[in-house]
């Protein structure tokens, strides 16, 4: 298991800088409780952004969890990449590659969250990164695959950042709050060499 270190320097407001060494990382079962935590509060604090609800999270049997943390660990097409800074989970992104044969082609993200107080760091576009590289080194697979609200500007704009183009819109996709919210699906193609 790789892990990549990534520095950073954050301007305070009294104008010093202070260094955050960000580590990005495969999570597995010893980081249930980081895991846990921080997919929950993301599914609180944007429910529109997530098709998992957060009730249905919160109240999910821990072997199920555990089984996502497993499989990120021991299955190259189902990581799920964690951010810590100064030991602290900050930041999540999840890979799943299509286990059927006629789609096993593509395969999708899902659940980036950046935790309120480290956003704007790069966390966002190092996590996605490493999913990304996770993603190419599947053999096979030409597609990866990430569905947006539309309201989400900040994130599409770091997927568009990173290669990714709007193949489709679905409006009316999710029911939140008592108002339906738009999703834009967005796609980065890779090109191997039996496409030259």
């Amino acid at each position: 298991m790789t892990a990549h270190l990534y520095r950073d320097s954050l301007l305070l407001e009294t104008g010093r800088e202070k260094s955050a060494v960000q580590e990005v990382r495969r999570l597995t079962p010893a980081a249930f409780e980081h895991y846990y935590t921080l997919r929950g509060a993301g599914l609180v604090e944007a429910p529109a952004a997530f098709t998992t609800d957060a009730s249905a999270w919160l109240g999910a049997d821990r072997v199920k969890v555990e089984r996502h943390l497993e499989a990120s660990r021991d299955d190259p097409s189902r990581p799920i990449f964690g951010a810590w800074s100064d030991g602290e989970l900050v930041g999540l992104i999840g890979l799943s590659r299509e286990p059927r044969e006629s789609v096993s082609h593509k395969a999708s993200l899902w659940g980036l969250y950046v935790s309120p107080n480290h956003r704007r760091q790069g966390l966002g576009r190092s996590l996605l990164a490493e999913a990304i590289s996770a993603a190419r080194d599947l053999p096979g697979l030409r597609q990866l695959r990430a569905v947006v609200p539309t309201a989400c500007d900040a994130a599409i704009g770091l997927f568009k950042s990173l290669g990714f183009e709007e193949f489709g819109l679905e409006r009316d996709a999710r029911w939140v709050n008592g108002r339906f919210h738009d999703q834009l699906y967005l796609w980065l193609l890779f090109r191997n060499a039996e496409d030259s």
